[in-house]
């Protein structure tokens, strides 16, 4: 593991969480795995009840990258991610979602397509999405083969009706320029903020999607919960 200053980091990797006891462990192992590992890694508890934040310090106590924040109270969905994104310095920034994982590969097969091309605002691999998360083993079995992101390019107009036409927010899990992201965000709490939030990052450039597995959504937590619904009435 490289422990590197926190200061000369690249990207900051931000998980708000909430009641995350049942698969924080395993969203913390699977960052710490990546082989691009010059990261922060920000957690952002809003206010758990439940056993989080011991798992959480434990990580933070073992490894320096990791930084565990705990709200004093509730301050809701989207204040909670807005807090991680807009105390990130680094010149990219991924939200990751505390029921999720990733191939080892994600951050640093990203990363590259960022640093190669300046048109490209984010970036990220195709994605699995399990509804039956329990009897898979790893991120390369999956059960549903939707396309859960597109790629996102040409004209501002070519992009809003790719994003459009996908109709939801997955691809916003992508590696983003963080100042691009930064004036994109929403505050307001209802189920569209996401996807607002996706429309609104895509006038400074287009959005990459690596064709290769590299990310697995899980519809065990709240993170998830609006594609779940979105499958579902397919």
């Amino acid at each position: 593991m490289n422990n590197s200053n926190l200061s000369e980091s690249l990207l900051t990797i931000g998980v708000p969480v909430f009641n995350g006891e049942k698969t924080i462990s395993k969203c913390i192992d699977s960052l710490r795995k990546q082989t691009f590992d010059d990261f922060k890694l920000i957690i952002s508890d809003n206010a758990s009840t439940d056993s989080t934040q011991k798992i959480c310090e434990e990580y933070a106590k073992k490894d320096n990258r990791i930084q565990y924040i705990k709200q004093k109270k509730n301050i809701g969905l989207v204040l909670n991610w807005n807090f991680i994104l807009n105390n990130s310095t680094t010149k990219y920034f991924m939200y990751a979602a505390a029921d999720d994982t990733w191939a080892p590969q994600f951050v640093k097969k990203n990363l590259d397509v960022l640093e190669s091309d300046e048109n490209i605002v984010g970036s990220i691999g195709k994605v699995t999405f399990d509804l039956d998360f329990k009897n898979k083993q790893n991120i390369e079995n999956h059960s549903v083969h939707r396309d859960l992101v597109l790629n996102m390019s040409g004209t501002y107009e070519d992009r809003i009706k790719s994003c459009l036409k996908l109709n939801q927010a997955t691809p916003l899990y992508a590696i983003y320029r963080t100042a691009k992201l930064q004036k994109s965000t929403v505050f307001y709490e209802d189920g569209g903020y996401d996807l607002q939030m996706l429309l609104n990052v895509l006038e400074f450039g287009n959005l990459n999607v690596i064709n290769e597995f590299l990310m697995h959504r899980s519809p065990q937590g709240n993170s998830s919960s609006s594609t779940s619904q979105m499958l579902y009435c397919y």
